[in-house]
């Protein structure tokens, strides 16, 4: 009797130990209180159930190890064919020293001589003078395979996860053939995380430096975007020290050229010379972009297919105010934390 007593004790008590110890997982949507997954998150959770099982009802089917995977980010995919041969002539023309590049790849593919190839490249400068778009014109001028990643994107609220996102994104790049541009777009941010130090999260730079190591001098080229160089670590720095390029301002002639490009058939030949002349250099690729979308609308909504002087006026002040309110609420909220004297 004492015997069966002391077998059920023990059973109970092992019983207990095992569901002390099992996780607890939390009901799905994990931060959605309203059931409404995107297909994203949806497609996460379904690659570790199996496309099988209904995601909303998993919760006895997921280990809390499962859950604390890393979540991939989706894919930017980018067409080669998409981007204009225009736009890229005109970025090739303001740094000649791309389409030196450019050229010291064919001729080692003619003469089958890797050393006079250059895989790692630093596009350095302002936001919006088209470092992004160099970067995918090398791709193309090459007639290479493109693997664009956005730095900012990598990170989620998952231990590791910028590191690991970064490195399934290497590994990809590694395993297609031919010559395959891996950009790194905006590179500074993939080493500026406060995060990283506070949950001692891994470091993506190192990842992008092993990767580098692994094919140096080999079919990969990587391509670095970044508007200051000075939070790069010196390490990754000195991986990029016989490619830096300082990509430049738009002059006359190339501002002319873009905002010739951008208008399209909106344009009035005689507006573009006196415009391109009147815009300042501090304008970049984007900002002249901008003005002429800003154009093509305002005559848009009075039912005209092209644009005027005044057109141009109205949207070359849209973006003063644009640019004064931005400093302006930059200044307040400078002002609200005591950093501005």
């Amino acid at each position: 009797m004492y015997f069966l007593y002391i077998m059920l004790l023990v059973s109970f008590t092992i019983s207990s130990i095992i569901a002390t110890n099992q996780p607890h997982i939390p009901n799905f949507p994990l931060n959605d209180p309203q059931n409404n997954l995107s297909p994203h998150d949806r497609a996460w959770l379904q690659d570790i159930l199996g496309s099988g099982n209904d995601v909303n009802n998993a919760t006895d089917r997921v280990t809390q190890q499962q859950l604390n995977l890393p979540r991939p980010i989706p894919k930017r995919n980018i067409s080669l064919d998409d981007i204009d041969d225009q736009i890229i002539d005109i970025v090739f023309d303001l740094n000649p020293q791309l389409q030196k590049i450019v050229s010291s790849h064919k001729n080692a593919a003619e003469l089958n001589d890797d050393t006079l190839k250059i895989t790692a490249i630093l596009l350095m400068g302002e936001p919006g003078i088209g470092k992004s778009l160099a970067a995918q014109a090398i791709a193309k001028k090459l007639k290479a395979g493109l693997t664009f990643i956005e730095t900012s994107k990598l990170a989620t609220e998952y231990k590791n996860s910028e590191a690991h996102n970064l490195e399934l994104f290497l590994n990809e790049a590694e395993a297609t053939e031919g010559t395959h541009v891996v950009a790194i777009d905006e590179m500074h941010k993939l080493t500026d995380h406060t995060k990283q130090k506070d949950s001692k999260d891994m470091d993506p730079a190192v990842t992008l430096q092993g990767a580098m190591d692994r094919n140096r001098g080999k079919r990969l080229i990587f391509v670095a975007t970044a508007n200051d160089i000075k939070d790069i670590p010196a390490p990754l720095q000195t991986r990029f020290r016989d490619g830096k390029i300082k990509c430049v301002m738009p002059n006359q002639e190339a501002r002319e050229k873009i905002l010739s490009f951008y208008a399209g058939s909106w344009w009035y030949s005689e507006v573009w010379p006196k415009w391109a002349a009147k815009l300042t250099d501090g304008m970049s690729i984007r900002d002249l972009e901008g003005i002429v979308n800003t154009a093509k609308r305002n005559a848009a909504d009075d039912n005209r297919k092209k644009i005027n002087q005044k057109d141009f006026e109205d949207a070359l002040q849209a973006m003063k105010d644009s640019i004064a309110l931005e400093k302006e609420s930059t200044k307040e909220w400078c002002k609200r934390w005591g950093w501005w004297a």
